[in-house]
């Protein structure tokens, strides 16, 4: 798999496959993470659930790509910001 990264100043994004994986880090030192597709259909890959009107539960699904290139692109934001 051939992954092309882009460093920003707050993020890094890789593209592969038509896919794009982008983690920025906010100005509340949160981390915001986005995934890109080219789908013709558009189908949804997020689900949210409310539990107890007070829980918020997010599920999403990734292909095995798009895990490989969130985790490297963490590991690396992690080491550059240290807890």
């Amino acid at each position: 798999m051939k992954v092309r990264k882009t460093v920003y100043s707050d993020g890094i994004s890789c593209k592969f496959d038509n896919r794009r994986v982008t983690v920025g880090m906010c100005e509340n030192g949160q981390y915001l993470i986005d995934f890109k597709i080219i789908d013709p259909e558009g189908e949804p890959r997020a689900k949210h659930k409310f539990i107890k009107n007070k829980i918020v539960s997010t599920s999403f699904t990734l292909s095995k790509e798009a895990t490989q290139v969130l985790s490297l692109i963490l590991n690396e934001m992690l080491h550059e910001n240290p807890l």
